[in-house]
């Protein structure tokens, strides 16, 4: 049985890897035995830093064999998007998927300036801001195949609630 390897990148903030730690397990869950979940605690937590968890991202692909599947949730997917769009990626990936994952304002992750609709923040791309968004995304096709990428959590159902077709 060919096992394949998944690495599953925490959101940032006090304890997120603790309360991420439901999300991991219900993927390992579904996901089942042809599977080996990497669930890696990254460093400062609290306070991340890019540059630390992207060398913490590096490691912990350096340990994986074969090729991986990559998830990532909230500032971690954005950090994820970040590593590989920025860093010589080596490992072969099979998919990358992203969880509530917010934009970047020029270096830095940022929530206080986001637009509000009925409570509820919207993002920064949906507004019209300008960002380099699209050059990441162009940087990342540019290094294989165009990845496949879900929408964001908070636009509606999770993909399992609503399948994969046409995301």
């Amino acid at each position: 049985m060919t096992i394949t390897s998944v690495l599953f990148v925490q959101g940032g903030g006090k304890g997120a890897h603790s309360v991420d730690a439901s999300l991991a397990e219900s993927l390992k869950r579904a996901l089942g035995p042809k599977y080996d979940l990497h669930f890696p605690r990254m460093p400062r937590e609290a306070d991340p830093n890019v540059a630390s968890w992207k060398q913490k991202i590096s490691s912990e692909l350096s340990r994986i064999p074969g090729k991986v599947i990559l998830v990532a949730h909230s500032v971690g997917g954005s950090i994820l998007l970040r590593y590989l769009a920025e860093e010589k990626v080596e490992k072969p990936i099979a998919g990358v998927f992203l969880l509530a994952a917010p934009s970047w304002d020029e270096d830095r992750w940022n929530f206080e300036d986001r637009g509000r609709q009925h409570g509820v923040p919207v993002p920064a791309w949906r507004r019209g801001a300008q960002s380099d968004r699209a050059t990441r995304v162009e940087l990342l096709r540019e290094r294989g195949p165009c990845l496949p990428l879900l929408k964001r959590a908070d636009e509606g159902q999770l993909p399992s609630q609503r399948g994969l077709a046409g995301h």
